[in-house]
């Protein structure tokens, strides 16, 4: 099982690079658990398996917050780089994703329409259109309040995520 899970993590990274993440952490974690032999192979295949069910329920939390996977990703991207550790903790007694931020939520959604109006067929090969949509995107982060030098990193992860989720 945990290999399967290590190649799932890998295989789909670049669709939500935070919460697969925070999966690739949470499996170092219990494979180095087990190593060092605090865990033993029935508690480690329950931890096993309830990061696999995350990664099969990943649509039932989108649908909870009340937004689409892909909304999600920008989302979890967004949170990251606002709390500077991410959201996606999951831990002890705690929800996977932790508080819904609002703001961020609504953030989120903003950059996607606003990206998803300029993603027209090959936009990924024109140079003029990814100038647009960067520039959406560091207006939305600027009028958010997010610092000067917080917005370019967090516009060339936005646009690589955009990349995976918008260029097909």
């Amino acid at each position: 099982m945990e290999h399967a899970i290590r190649h799932e993590i890998s295989v789909r990274f670049e669709e939500d690079p935070v919460f697969y993440q925070s999966l690739k952490e949470k499996l170092e974690k219990i494979i180095e658990e087990k190593r060092l032999e605090r865990i033993d192979a029935a508690r480690q295949l329950k931890l096993l398996q309830t990061i696999k069910d995350e990664m099969i329920n990943v649509h039932k939390v989108a649908e909870t917050m009340g937004i689409s996977e892909t909304e999600l990703a920008f989302y979890n991207l967004l949170s990251k780089e606002d709390t500077g550790t991410g959201i996606l903790k999951a831990g002890e007694g705690q929800a996977p994703y932790g508080e819904e931020k609002e703001p961020e939520k609504e953030l989120a959604g903003l950059i996607l329409e606003s990206l998803e109006k300029l993603a027209v067929i090959d936009w990924i090969h024109k140079e003029d259109l990814q100038r647009q949509m960067r520039r959406q995107i560091k207006r939305h982060l600027r009028a958010a309040g997010y610092k000067l030098d917080e917005i370019e990193p967090l516009t060339t992860e936005l646009m690589e995520l955009s990349r995976v989720r918008l260029g097909r």
